[in-house]
Order: structure tokens, then sequence, then C-alpha cells
């Protein structure tokens, strides 16, 4: 076959050049196994990991989670998914039943739960996550211009004092 690149020209061959990247060896991995700092470390790190495991079990939105089908039986025994849900999704979760209540975050849930499509690669953590994170400033938005939909008692307005404290440490106002 004839590839023509320009008028009057032709290709008569075609050369590669292939260099493999050349890789930094870690040659100090047998060192690592020894020193008392980085055994220390992943130590700490795999015991927070079973406290996380074991607080995300307990935790009333993996229960949610599963009734929505959002988890299954395999996510459940999943070390690294139940720590990541523990550590990344319920805390904004938390912020959400603050705002809405338990009913919130389970309406939230049904919502997430009717949009998912199934995959055959699943990053349920980052689902979820990105889920709540685009859901948390619409329920912000929602509060401030429908507050009676808000779940949170307002606080008590502060006195002239209490706020002059914020800004002047130590002063006393007389009238």
């Amino acid at each position: 076959s004839d590839f023509t690149v320009k008028k009057g020209r032709s290709i008569d061959s075609i050369v590669f050049h292939i260099e493999k990247k050349p890789v930094a060896k870690n040659e100090n991995y047998k060192e690592e196994q020894q020193d008392t700092v980085y055994l220390q470390t992943k130590a700490d790190r795999e015991a927070k990991q079973k406290m996380l495991f074991a607080e995300a079990m307990q935790s009333p939105y993996t229960k949610l989670l599963g009734e929505k089908w959002l988890i299954n039986v395999a996510d459940m025994q999943d070390i690294s998914t139940m720590t990541g849900l523990a550590e990344k999704v319920y805390p904004l979760y938390d912020e959400l039943k603050e705002a809405r209540g338990l009913k919130g975050v389970e309406t939230h849930l049904s919502y997430v739960a009717s949009k998912q499509e199934g995959y055959s690669k699943r990053n349920v953590v980052k689902y979820l996550k990105t889920a709540i994170e685009g859901y948390l400033p619409t329920v912000a938005l929602q509060d401030l211009e429908q507050p009676e939909r808000a779940n949170t008692k307002k606080p008590k307005p502060r006195t002239l004092e209490e706020v002059a404290k914020d800004f002047l440490p130590g002063t006393v106002i007389v009238y």
C-alpha cells in the first residue's frame, strides 16, 4: 500500500524509537520492615481502619444504604469501602441530618438510589460522596429561602454586650 504525505511524496519507512522508562527501585524496603516508626505508623493506620470499620458497621446510615440497595453485602465486608464511608461520607450525612433530620437523609438516599446506574467497576464511596456534596449546598439554600423547612432551632439573638466581647475583649459597656 502507498501512503501519500504531500503530493508527490510517499512514506518508504517508519522508525520507532522506544525506550523503557527507568523505574526507581526501592532498595530500602527491607529496612522499612524493621523501622520502628514505620511499623508503628502502619499499626496505627490499621487500628484506625478497624475502628472506623466497626463505627461504620454500627452506623444507622449503613442500614439505610443497605435498605436502598446502594451498598451490598460485599461492600459491607470490604474494609476500605466501609472505612471510606465512615471517614468521607457519614460526616456529610450528619450535616444533612442536622438540617433535615434522619428522614431527610432517607429521602436523599432514595433519590440517589433511583438515579443510580449499574457499573461493572463501582466506587460507592466516591459516588455517594459526590451526591451528598452536590446536595448539601441545595439544602443550605433552601433553608435560607424557606426557613420553615429547616430542622434546626434558630439561635437566641445575642445582646449588645455579648457581641462587644467578641470585638473588644475586656471592655465593659456602660449605659
